[in-house]
């Protein structure tokens, strides 16, 4: 388990908001084998240009060929085997900051962060097209100081997580029928139980402090 990145074992490891870097930085000092791990506290898109590999997380293991978007929610086991002519770059964004801007959007928080996805980037262009000019305008933003850097930084994301949504939907053909207020509920509960995890708290009491009844936690 880490804060911040791979290998990485400092408590305050993960700098700020983003990082960037080559995919080859960080792999090839472990010979292209990411053993399992999570993170706590950021969350992962690998950018795959070109070559092959697989995400192993427990007993699944998902392949994938380039170009394609890797998608690593926080707490979530993965590891990596890359071959070593693989060509991409990572994108780690911190948790904290992604989930207060999706707080209102819980369908895109349901899809985007709650599992391993690798989108396919050469099925759908004119959406692969906005998601690649999105990441580079989101690295230029960060790395330049511009007047309202933050405001332009926040307009890109949302941009980027609804290109990437829509992506997602057209992909799999997904149509989401939960309402949008349980979907609401269940990212503050599961919120609520990360925070609560240690106190054993009871699902009365999970109940109570979302303001709805135990039957319709449940239901839920």
């Amino acid at each position: 388990q880490f804060k911040g990145l791979y290998g990485d074992q400092s408590s305050n490891a993960f700098p700020g908001l983003l990082l960037w870097e080559p995919l080859e930085v960080r792999s090839k000092l472990y010979n292209w084998e990411i053993e399992e791990h999570i993170h706590d506290d950021i969350i992962q898109f690998f950018w795959i240009e070109s070559g092959r590999g697989i995400i192993k997380s427990g007993k699944d293991r998902l392949e994938f060929e380039g170009p394609c978007l890797l998608s690593i929610p926080t707490n979530h086991v993965h590891g990596f085997s890359f071959q070593p002519t693989i060509e991409g770059e990572v994108l780690s964004i911190s948790n904290d900051y992604v989930s207060k801007l999706l707080e209102s959007e819980p369908q895109i928080t349901q899809i985007l962060l709650d599992k391993i996805l690798i989108s396919m980037l050469n099925d759908f262009t004119e959406s692969s097209n906005n998601l690649i000019n999105l990441k580079k305008s989101i690295i230029s933003e960060w790395q330049e100081e511009n007047e309202q850097k933050s405001l332009a930084l926040k307009s890109y994301f949302l941009l980027f997580f609804t290109q990437l949504y829509r992506l997602q939907i057209k992909q799999k053909g997904n149509a989401l029928t939960q309402d949008k207020r349980s979907l609401q509920y269940v990212q503050q509960f599961k919120k609520l139980v990360r925070l609560n995890l240690l106190e054993h708290w009871t699902i009365l009491q999970y109940a109570n402090q979302l303001g709805i009844s135990r039957v319709h936690l449940n239901r839920i």
